[in-house]
């Protein structure tokens, strides 16, 4: 890290971003492993092939 080393932030709008993205990413793990818990994810591996082969048509 460049600049120099406090013992904290003068202001909170300092940190203030950093904050929030670091609440917004925490809400986004509790949000997706809700999700993983109430929906099975299911492949189908017929379909799948379609996809992976029509790239390199």
């Amino acid at each position: 890290m460049l600049g120099k080393r406090l013992k904290g932030p003068e202001v909170y709008t300092d940190v203030r971003h950093e904050v929030l993205e670091d609440f917004r990413m925490a809400q986004e793990e509790v949000r997706l492993g809700d999700l993983r818990k109430r929906f099975a994810v299911e492949i189908n591996p017929e379909i799948l092939k379609t996809v992976n082969s029509s790239g390199s048509n």
